[in-house]
């Protein structure tokens, strides 16, 4: 009885995964390999990699910490300081010469 139960297991097991792929097939190739993995028992990468941030003991919200976040790398853009157009003359003048692709213009940025 035991060795029918488990043929039958396995019957039923490989009818279910032949029809889980044969429906993937039809969708997009994220959901296809995010499945693939799901019923092959792989791992599933967890996005939620701030969910246990804590600050004196409690959890901190996902906002309040893009902000504290966005106030940190400001502060630090804030004490580059910036060059100059005589200083990027002089910087140019001693660089060597570059293949156009690997140029970028300031007024490529002004065109934004």
């Amino acid at each position: 009885m035991r060795n029918s139960v488990n043929r039958l297991s396995a019957e039923l097991k490989k009818r279910f995964y032949a029809k889980k792929v044969c429906e993937l097939k039809s969708t997009n190739n994220r959901k296809w390999w995010r499945d693939i993995k799901s019923l092959c028992g792989a791992a599933v990468k967890n996005n939620d990699c701030f969910d246990n941030v804590l600050f004196n003991g409690e959890r901190v919200s996902d906002q309040a910490l893009v902000d504290v976040m966005n106030t940190f790398l400001s502060a630090v853009g804030a004490k580059v300081p910036a060059i100059s157009d005589d200083n990027l003359e002089v910087f140019r003048s001693r660089s060597q010469e570059y293949p156009d692709q690997f140029v970028v213009s300031e007024l490529m940025f002004t065109m934004y």
